[in-house]
C-alpha cells in the first residue's frame, strides 16, 4: 500500500479561512509537490486562489437548529466519501484543517502502514464507551483508507451505522466507535512505533457476518497518540498535531495555536 496516491480532502466554511491558511502551508511542505488537495466548501464564502488546491462546491441545506444541521453535514461528508471510495475507487485521505501536517512526508508515512484504514485517535475525545473499552477513541479529524474491497466494506458499513442514527449516535466518529465496539475489534499491543491494529469483519447489507477471508477482513491502524497529541517542542516527528481547538470564535483559535508555535509557514 505504500505507492498509493490518496485523494486529499477536507470541508471548510468561509469562517474557517485562516485556519485552512495555515493548514495549506503545512500540507505543501510536507507533501510531495505533485499532491493536489480537494476542499469542499459549505459556502460562497471560500476563496482560495493556488494551482494545488480545486475547490468543490458542497452545498448542505440550512438548519435554524445547529445540531440538525450538522447532523446532516456529517451525512453527507460521509455519504461523499463512501461514493469516493467504493463508487470510484479512489483511496482517500480526509483531514480537518485543524490537524496540521507537521511531519515531513506525512503521506508516505501513512501509505507505509499496512492496514485497510489508518485513524487518529485521542484520549479524551467521544466516546466514552470506547474510552473505557480501548483507552482511547477513533478520531477521523484525519484519517486515509484504502479502496481494497475491506476498505469498501468498512466505509460502508460505517457510512450505514452513521445512517441508522440511534439514540445519541450524532456524527461520524460516535458512528464510527459504535461499528468498533459491535463488531468486537480487538486491539493489540502497540508495535515498536506506538501503533495498534485490530482486524475485524464487516457486515454485509443484511447485517449477516461475512466469512473469514483475507480479501474480507478490514484492519485499522491506530496513529501512535504521543506523535501528535503533545505539543510541536515535546513530540519529536510527528505525522500530524490536532490540537483540541475550544475556543469558539477564530481570533481565539488562531491566538491558542500561536502559543503551540503553529503558524503559517
Amino acid at each position: 500500500m505504500c505507492d498509493c496516491k490518496p485523494y486529499v480532502l477536507t470541508f471548510i466554511n468561509g469562517a474557517y479561512m485562516p485556519l485552512f491558511d495555515i493548514w495549506l502551508s503545512y500540507v505543501k511542505q510536507n507533501s510531495p509537490s505533485d499532491l493536489r488537495v480537494h476542499v469542499y466548501a459549505l459556502d460562497a464564502d471560500v476563496h482560495i486562489d493556488d494551482d494545488r488546491v480545486d475547490v468543490h462546491a458542497f452545498h448542505v441545506p440550512p438548519h435554524t437548529d445547529v445540531r440538525e444541521y450538522r447532523q446532516q453535514l456529517w451525512k453527507m461528508r460521509l455519504a461523499l466519501m463512501t461514493r469516493l471510495v467504493v463508487d470510484e475507487g479512489k483511496t482517500i485521505l480526509h483531514s480537518d484543517v485543524d490537524a496540521f501536517w507537521c511531519a515531513s512526508n506525512v503521506v508516505g508515512k501513512l501509505c507505509a502502514i499496512s492496514a485497510d484504514m489508518v485513524c487518529s485517535a485521542g484520549r479524551r475525545d467521544i466516546p466514552v464507551f470506547t474510552l473505557k473499552r480501548y483507552g482511547f477513541s477513533l478520531c477521523p479529524g484525519l484519517f486515509l483508507l484504502h479502496s481494497t474491497q475491506a476498505g469498501k466494506r468498512l466505509i460502508s458499513a460505517w457510512n450505514k451505522t452513521l445512517l441508522q442514527r440511534s439514540a445519541g449516535l450524532y456524527d461520524d466518529q460516535i458512528a464510527l466507535n459504535i461499528l468498533l465496539i459491535r463488531q468486537k475489534a480487538d486491539f493489540g499491543v502497540p508495535d515498536t512505533d506506538g501503533r495498534q491494529q485490530a482486524d475485524f469483519e464487516i457486515p454485509d447489507a443484511d447485517g449477516r457476518r461475512l466469512a473469514v477471508l483475507a480479501e474480507l477482513k478490514a484492519t485499522i491502524a491506530v496513529l501512535p497518540l504521543e506523535k501528535y497529541t503533545r505539543r510541536p517542542e515535546e513530540r519529536g516527528e510527528a505525522y500530524v498535531f490536532h490540537p483540541n481547538l475550544r475556543p469558539t470564535n477564530m481570533p481565539d483559535k488562531l491566538e491558542l495555536l500561536a502559543t503551540f508555535g503553529i503558524r503559517k509557514q
